[in-house]
């Protein structure tokens, strides 16, 4: 008798993977060492038709027995279900002994179909779509190839469908959407294509969907809601505001993909949430506040996007503070922090008087300032292509020593002042000084200054000291 699985984390799958693939090779390895055939010794010919395999009477049942027998024609290699012994299928066993099939005994229905790890090899045929009454449905981790069957859409009463780790091709057809009562879908690791259909957003009931590792692109704007486990995928575009709805799920995994554009406020909305992966993106912005909202949040990867943020490596942002998560990976990231202040001018000199009738004074010219040039260029800065120091400048940019001139410049012409070396310095050797000075131990240097707390602390490690005259 088949019964569907608990939900798994994803380290409890990889960990069954592993087991099961290990068990299968060894379970080969044996076969072949007794000589008991791996394919070929099962009837051609379908036993559907002998009151033994089905009882009289029992016709929507025969029809089941049909459609399986359909799906075992079909296989290259049968692998382990032509050789199940009591449970092989054909012959002269009753079909609720068959190999990983589960006929209800109140509706005389299959209603479930586990043949994972049992290589298998061929394609699914179109009448796996008769199995009607089917909740559970489990091929993984064999070697099925070909299309889904656009005739899959018609096993409404699927709870769990699982043709991961095959080498099944093609798009995912639109016809999955009408799987309305599906709270686990996982179609990972194959070699599938096209886009994502935008009817997957009616499975409203999903509390896992993986896709993780196939060779999928998406067209986001068409589509509603969408998850994707682990990494490996090739998904593209902006998350959608849409995947708010899927209030039901409590992993999101849309790691180790190309997607950009922010992080969608509406990801505040999944309250039931307990891992949230986003890491190994292109995304970009801020991390949104709603956030926040995610009580029940315990892991969260943000790591290696292009996200701006706002604290120095090894701080925690605001918007996360009040969350009570175990592990946070936020590394990889656009650390930024205050724009360094320009240093005070001292006080001009008298400025020379203009000759008579109001023209320009010496070294003064009518002609109005020249703006500074547009700049493009790659890394942080689009101003420092050409310097020989490119890449020592984007090295202190990534560990948030400097965050440059402007927004987008560091203006490596630029003279720097002392002030602005101490802030360089401290933030270089990590040494920030977390209780900022009431008063300073410099007679140049007022309290309020915003370079104090690093020259202080430096002068605390011996790396600043005043002149003889303070």
């Amino acid at each position: 008798m088949t019964t569907l699985r608990s939900k798994e984390s994803p380290e409890m799958r990889r960990g069954r993977y592993t087991a099961a693939a290990a068990a299968a090779a060894a379970a080969a390895a044996i076969a072949l060492l007794v000589s008991i055939p791996a394919s070929g010794s099962a009837q051609t010919s379908s036993p559907c038709d002998s009151e033994t395999v089905v009882p009289a009477g029992q016709d929507a049942l025969r029809a089941d027995c049909r459609a399986l027998w359909a799906f075992y024609s079909q296989l290259d290699d049968p692998g382990v279900l032509s050789n199940a012994g009591s449970g092989q299928w054909g012959t002269n066993n009753p079909l609720s002994s068959w190999e990983g099939v589960t006929v209800d005994t109140t509706s005389n229905r299959v209603t479930g179909l586990s043949a994972y790890y049992r290589r298998l090899s061929g394609t699914i045929p179109a009448e796996i779509g008769n199995l009607t009454n089917l909740e559970g449905l489990e091929l993984y981790g064999n070697s099925l190839s070909g299309t889904i069957p656009a005739e899959i859409g018609n096993l409404t009463n699927l709870e769990w469908l699982d043709l991961s780790l095959n080498s099944l091709s093609g798009t995912i057809p639109a016809e999955i959407g009408n799987l309305t009562n599906l709270n686990y879908l996982d179609l990972s690791r194959n070699s599938l294509s096209g886009t994502i259909p935008a009817e997957i957003g009616n499975l409203t009931n999903l509390t896992g969907l993986y896709l993780n590792d196939n060779g999928l692109y998406i067209k986001i704007g068409t589509v509603t809601n969408f998850v994707s486990r682990n990494t490996g995928n090739s998904l593209s575009g902006t998350i959608p505001a849409e995947i708010g709805k899927l209030t039901n799920l409590t992993q999101l995994y849309l790691s180790g993909n190309s997607l950009s554009g922010t992080i969608p406020a509406e990801i505040g909305k999944l309250v039931n949430l307990d891992i949230l992966k986003l890491e190994h993106n292109r995304l970009s912005g801020t991390i949104p506040a709603e956030i926040g909202n995610l009580v029940s949040l315990t892991h969260l990867y943000l790591n290696d996007n292009k996200l701006r943020l706002n604290v120095l490596p090894g701080s925690i942002p605001d918007v996360l503070s009040g969350l009570n998560l175990e592990e946070l990976d936020i590394s990889g990231n656009l650390f930024e922090v205050p724009a360094d202040d320009p240093p005070t001018p001292p006080p001009a000199d008298d400025p020379p008087t203009p000759p008579p009738g109001g023209g320009p004074g010496p070294g003064e010219s009518d002609d109005p300032p020249t703006p500074p040039p547009a700049v493009t260029g790659t890394g942080h800065f689009s101003d420092d292509d050409t310097s020989v120091h490119q890449a020592n400048i984007e090295i202190i940019a990534d560990r948030g020593i400097t965050v440059g001139c402007s927004p987008g410049r560091f203006c490596p012409d630029q003279t720097v002042t002392r002030a602005q070396m101490m802030a360089f310095l401290a933030r270089a050797l990590n040494e920030e000084n977390s209780d900022p000075p009431t008063a300073s131990r410099f007679s140049d240097v007022p309290a309020d200054a915003w370079y104090l707390p690093h020259l202080e602390r430096l002068a605390d490690l011996g790396v600043a000291q005043a002149d003889p005259d303070g």
